[in-house]
């Protein structure tokens, strides 16, 4: 988008510009990601997306049925916990938790003051780092 203003007159036009970008300014990607997700459940829906395997069934305790019914609406953080755990142990664990990362790191200084975003930035941070301990000991 692009935005023209004269403060003096207090005018401001803007318009979209279709282009091509040549060089992607590093993190860019994970900025946008993060500026759209403006609350906790945004965030909570954002992870649930990567974190659940696709082939789950609803109501097995991995899929969206589950969550539904286990308070993940409620902002709490059940569901997603079970969700990471799951996430940990299966085989895209290794390039799914540091593909997030960015994200989750960006989102925090964007919204850190949040006590919903640090709950929510605590319980990844844990389980990355139980990811970490896993793969140094051969877990």
């Amino acid at each position: 988008m692009l935005t023209l203003e004269d403060p003096e007159a207090g005018l401001s036009k803007s318009t979209v510009i279709q282009g091509s970008l040549r060089t992607d300014p590093a993190g860019r990607l994970d900025e946008i990601i993060a500026r759209q997700l403006d609350d906790p459940q945004k965030l909570r829906q954002f992870l649930l997306l990567f974190l659940t395997a696709e082939d789950a069934l609803p109501g097995s305790g991995t899929g969206t049925g589950w969550f539904a019914g286990s308070g993940f609406g409620d902002g709490s953080t059940a569901g997603l916990f079970e969700a990471m755990v799951g996430a940990m142990a299966g085989p895209d664990a290794g390039s799914v938790f540091p593909d997030l990362k960015a994200v989750m790191d960006r989102l925090l200084a964007l919204r850190g003051d949040d006590p919903e975003i640090q709950q929510l930035h605590a319980l990844w941070t844990a389980a990355t780092e139980a990811l970490n301990m896993g793969e140094l000991h051969g877990v």
